[in-house]
């Protein structure tokens, strides 16, 4: 069946692709430009958001390092005002960032913010001497670096610990110059160990899920009144307003709205706050105590009971706080499953914003507009497209799935088809490099089969068949370790737990005028994504989608984003060879041009889909003839396949079956594959009956000089016409692929 355009496909809307030189020219000119409208900016009034940039930049195309040269290039007037922070996912990019950002050969200052326990390259030995007991007290003390490093006592007087002299983290803070400081996202919701202002932000990489968090409190730490408020007039308020909480959440009911109904107030909530806030333990410690008295006051410390009730107070200040809006969805209710042995927990999801003192860029190749305008809601968003370059092979037919490859009782046999296309694929690039990418859970279950043990710790590359093997997750962000290599192989996608989709949509979007809609059933729902065909072609593919669009970014954010930024790791908008991407799920990767979309059985067995379709394997057998005697010509309609092949067209009606739902030219099309494939001279032919009739297609297995002479022996009745072959099907030959 064909689509609208007649051609086997939907027309797209045309794409302004870049070639990758000029989308460099772009990316730079929107940088440079940002920095020199904003270089001077100052908030004129309280609440004033800084202006901010968001740039989707795919992958590959050097955006950290034009943003690096831009600093080099402008970064001195920005420095006078502050330092310039660069934010990327970890620690080990932060090093990486700094290193090439030194290999500009720029007289600006840079430096690499490390955390209490990161190495300091320096001596080998962690940042601070502290870091274990820093951890410990975390969460427990106003501020760790008052309470175990350095403090101002009341009397004006420096209390420091015997390691704080010559401390490198705290030492980070000495530095008065301002810097181009490299720094991992962590730090967007802590404050960094600096002191001075912040003249710009730079964000590389996805960083919202930084700023979305979702906090548990256990059940029983709710439901019953703890021990300052059980016996005293508050007792009875706390009852009430946690139970009026609990019965709207179980319920599905607004929840502002059911609390005004049932009689609570903001005083109440503030009250029962501010109760929490009171009896809050603190961990109480001085920089000069050992670490044995500090580890010994531990022990006798309850930090759950700490934690638990300043989860509390967060969460009736949650709720007091939404009362001017009338609504919230921050807050909702996890229940137990016996099956997997969860409790039962009350759920608070929080969004922190981001640092509102500087202007911001924000540089990401898989950057969503519904979520980066919820957290920068007045931001210019630019998007730049390059197409890659490579050879892309998408299945259609099979999602791959963890169970599929796991637990389904076909696994295995669907595992030995993917070893067989790592297999060729190794043996096709002859040592290149094939990178070969999937969950875990299921990288694990190809060790097993070959009895070999599976390492995830991304130091220790492992290979399986001869690829290089790396799992779906945030380690493969900005990785650059796999440049060089030839092939990528996907194998399934990464699908996130609906709970975990959706308590990010409700961290991004809980306080949303319009409501969020949830999964039912706590399941997605089957849906139509788009294909793009590097013809230009758009193709509907199935997949499980979110019902409300918000849940819908957030999922792609983890299974679409995760699967397009495990491709760019090719590093494909100018590659110095020729590249292969075979992604092994018929989940639809927007922006990503498609060569072939085959079926899985098709491409484990080298093979297109043509060739393993039922249609093809029947005519193909009709040819051959039976014991190995192969047809001199065959008659494409029903009665000429009963005659010619009654061994396999046993009667006209089955002829007339085969036939259905193909025309002339597919069956012609279809005719031409099989004789090729089987080595076969092949001329297309036009039979006209003697004795009047409609005429009909044949195909003679002979050179066109020989296909009249041979046309006429095999069928006397007829006068016979050579034909041309049918105009190729575009598009993966997906008028044939209806047939089967």
């Amino acid at each position: 069946m064909l689509d609208n355009d007649g051609n086997g496909g939907v027309a797209s809307e045309e794409i302004a692709w870049l070639d990758p030189e000029t989308a460099r020219t772009e990316l730079r000119s929107h940088i440079e430009t940002f920095l020199h409208e904003q270089s001077l900016w100052v908030s004129t009034c309280e609440g004033e958001t800084p202006p901010t940039l968001g740039l989707k930049v795919p992958a590959g195309l050097g955006k950290t390092r034009t943003a690096l040269q831009c600093l080099a290039d402008h970064g001195e007037r920005l420095l006078k005002r502050g330092h310039i922070l660069f934010y990327v996912p970890t620690l080990d990019l932060a090093v990486e960032a700094e290193g090439k950002f030194r290999e500009l050969q720029t007289d600006l200052p840079s430096m690499v913010l490390r955390g209490r326990d990161a190495l300091n390259p320096e001596t080998g030995r962690q940042m601070c001497q502290r870091s274990a007991l820093a951890k410990a007290i975390s969460g427990s003390v106003p501020s760790v670096t008052q309470s175990l490093c350095q403090r101002r006592t009341p009397d004006n007087e420096i209390e420091e610990a015997p390691c704080a002299h010559d401390c490198a983290y705290l030492g980070q803070r000495d530095i008065r110059e301002n810097c181009v400081v490299f720094l991992s996202h962590a730090y967007l919701k802590a404050h960094p160990p600096l002191v001075g202002d912040v003249a710009l932000r730079i964000i590389d990489e996805k960083f919202w899920s930084e700023l979305a968090e979702t906090r548990k409190l256990h059940h029983s730490q709710w439901h019953f009144p703890p021990d300052h408020i059980e016996n005293t007039s508050l007792e009875d308020t706390f009852r009430r307003v946690t139970g009026d909480i609990e019965k709207a959440l179980y319920a599905g009911h607004p929840l502002i709205t059911a609390l005004r109904e049932a009689g609570v107030s903001e005083h109440d909530l503030r009250t029962l706050s501010q109760a929490e806030t009171d009896a809050q333990p603190h961990f109480q410690s001085s920089p000069e105590s050992s670490d044995d008295v500090i580890t010994h006051d531990l022990d006798k410390f309850d930090p759950k009971s700490a934690e638990s009730s300043r989860k509390r107070g967060q969460i009736f200040d949650l709720i007091s706080a939404s009362f001017h809006l009338g609504h919230t969805e921050r807050l909702s209710l996890e229940r137990p499953n016996p099956k997997k042995e969860t409790h039962g927990y009350l759920k608070m999801h929080l969004l922190h914003p981001l640092p509102d003192s500087a202007p911001v860029i924000v540089l990401d190749a898989d950057l969503d507009g519904t979520i980066f305008h919820r957290l920068c809601p007045n931001a210019k968003f630019e998007q730049i497209r390059v197409r890659p370059q490579a050879e892309i092979i998408q299945v259609e037919d099979r999602t791959l799935s963890d169970h599929t490859l796991d637990l389904h009782p076909n696994a295995k046999q669907a595992r030995a088809k993917v070893v067989q296309i790592i297999k060729r694929e190794v043996l096709r690039q002859n040592g290149e490099g094939v990178l070969v990418v999937a969950t875990k859970r299921v990288l694990r279950k190809f060790f097993s089969d070959e009895d070999l043990e599976f390492s995830d710790s991304p130091q220790e590359p492992q290979e399986l068949h001869g690829a290089t093997i790396r799992w779906f997750g945030p380690r493969m962000l900005g990785v650059n370790d796999f440049a060089h290599y030839r092939s990528v192989i996907l194998i399934g996608r990464m699908q996130p737990n609906i709970l975990a989709v959706e308590d990010g949509m409700r961290a991004l979007f809980g306080d949303s005028e319009s409501p969020l809609q949830f999964a039912r059933n706590s399941k997605l729902s089957a849906g139509k994504g788009t294909v793009l065909m590097r013809s230009g072609k758009e193709r509907r593919g199935d997949v499980q989608q979110h019902i409300d669009p918000r849940g819908q970014a957030v999922l792609s954010q983890f299974r679409e984003a995760q699967s397009a930024q495990t491709v760019a790791r090719l590093r494909l908008m100018s590659p110095n060879a020729p590249k292969r991407v075979i992604i092994l799920s018929n989940v639809p990767l927007p922006g990503l041009p498609i060569d072939t979309r085959v079926r899985f059985d098709a491409l484990a067995a080298d093979k297109s889909n043509v060739q393993i379709s039922a249609k093809y394997n029947r005519l193909k057998t009709a040819i051959s003839g039976p014991e190995a005697k192969r047809l001199e010509g065959l008659r494409l309609s029903a009665k000429g396949l009963h005659k010619d092949a009654p061994q396999i067209f046993a009667s006209v009606a089955a002829g007339k079956n085969f036939l259905a739902e193909m025309d002339a030219g597919e069956a012609l099309t279809l005719m031409k594959s099989i004789s090729a494939d089987l080595g076969l001279p092949a001329t297309p032919m036009q039979l006209s009956p003697l004795r009047g009739g409609r005429p009909l297609q044949a195909v003679v297995f002979s050179e066109r000089r020989e296909a009249l002479q041979c046309a006429a022996s095999l069928w006397p009745g007829y006068k016979a016409m050579t034909l041309h072959w049918p105009r190729a099907v575009s598009d993966d030959e997906e008028a044939i692929l209806e047939m089967s």
